[in-house]
Parts: structure tokens; sequence; C-alpha cells
């Protein structure tokens, strides 16, 4: 694993890790989505919601580590939105992913794997906090 400053890191476009709907129902806000327009402020980069999470899945921090992995397997898709657009959003294109917390890593391998299908020069992860 790699600690690099984020203005250090050279990324086209910005994207959050985003929550099921009815956990943004119930919450209000996505920390993830916050953290990513900070740092779209700061760099001048745009933040796009190019994922969607389909399925409601538990809390990571209640499951065994070894249940993690099923406990995502398929949760997040391509926004509806932009599966059209995806070719000039995503491909060739470095993009940084972006979530308020990291465990384990299988979200952010889950989200990254998704954007991977649509051929970006790479995904660089970034979280506000590393638990170990």
């Amino acid at each position: 694993m790699q600690f690099t400053p984020i203005k250090k890191e050279n990324f086209d476009v910005i994207v959050p890790i985003p929550l099921h709907w009815t956990r943004y129902a119930k919450r209000g806000y996505n920390q993830a989505t916050i953290i990513a327009k900070e740092i779209g402020q700061s760099t001048d980069k745009p933040v796009i919601k190019l994922l969607r999470r389909r399925k409601k899945t538990k809390f990571q921090s209640m499951l065994a580590p070894q249940d993690r992995q099923d406990n995502v397997y398929e949760a997040f898709c391509l926004h509806w939105f932009y599966k059209k657009r995806y070719r000039d959003l995503i491909e060739d294109k470095t993009i940084l992913l972006v979530d308020d917390l990291c465990t384990t890593g299988v979200i952010l391998q889950s989200a990254a794997k998704i954007l991977m299908k649509y051929k970006p020069k790479s995904v660089i992860a970034v979280v506000a906090c590393r638990a170990l």
C-alpha cells in the first residue's frame, strides 16, 4: 500500500463510493461525496457520481473479514445516466476513487472492478481514514 499526498497524484475525475439509497435517505448525506467535493474544489477536478450501489449491504464493520467480499459482491454498477457517456468520462482517464473509511479494502476493490470494465487508464483510491 502506498501513501501519497493527493496533490502529487495525477487524475482526471473524482468518483465517490455511493451509499445505497435507503442508507442515504436515513443519513441525509454521503461522507465520501463530501470528501470528494472538497478534493474537487482544491484540485479543480470534476466530481462525477459514476457508480450506483444497487444492493443494500450490511455494514462491513459488523462482518468477519472473510464475509466482507460476499457482502459487496455485485453491489455496484455504473449509474444508468452515464452508461451512454461512459467512454468520454472513463476510457483512458485516471479515476480517483474516494471513500471515507477503509478497513480491508473490499469495497474499494469491488467498485474499482466495475470501473475497470470501462477501460480507464488507472484507478487510484483515497480514503479519509484507514482502520487497521
